[in-house]
């Protein structure tokens, strides 16, 4: 899939975006601030491997999970962080978002810990598995030549 560039590949990309961040889709207002970003901001591919990144995110929440954990480690300028940095920025300052930001979990210490232990063991195997997808196809193209040089 190519960088979205119409207004409806960009409110898809939104909504599955959104699911990926708040667990649930967004409403029009965010969906129109979101494109509206779009056209004041340079949201472009810097290289092939960010295409590929955009790509494969806009293909299901399981993939976006994959994608942005991979970035949080190895490609942290990435496009793919800056849209989910500019939607979770829209999300927050939201009318029917801003709840899941501001709720304190009231829980026991002993279930924090458990919480916090079982979050750190998905992220763990999250990024095991986006490094052996995505560490060979970030090797690959950077081994192309003109693939960085390029804009895309």
């Amino acid at each position: 899939m190519a960088e979205p560039n119409t207004t409806d590949e960009l409110a898809d990309e939104c909504v599955l975006f959104s699911s990926y961040l708040v667990g649930k889709k967004p409403n029009q207002y965010i969906i129109e601030k979101y494109k509206k970003a779009h056209e004041g901001l340079n949201l472009l591919p810097e290289n092939r491997f960010d295409k590929v990144l955009i790509g494969l995110a806009n293909r299901n929440s399981f993939l976006t999970r994959l994608s942005d954990t991979y970035c949080q480690i190895f490609f942290k300028k990435s496009l793919l962080r800056k849209k989910l940095t500019l939607l979770l920025g829209i999300l927050e300052s939201s009318a029917s978002t801003y709840q899941n930001f501001e709720k304190a979990n009231g829980s026991a210490l002993p279930i924090l810990f458990i919480r916090l232990f079982w979050i750190l063991f998905l992220f763990i195997l999250t990024a095991i598995v986006s490094i052996l997808l995505l560490l060979p196809l970030q090797l690959f193209t950077k081994t192309i030549p003109g693939f960085q040089k390029k804009r895309f």
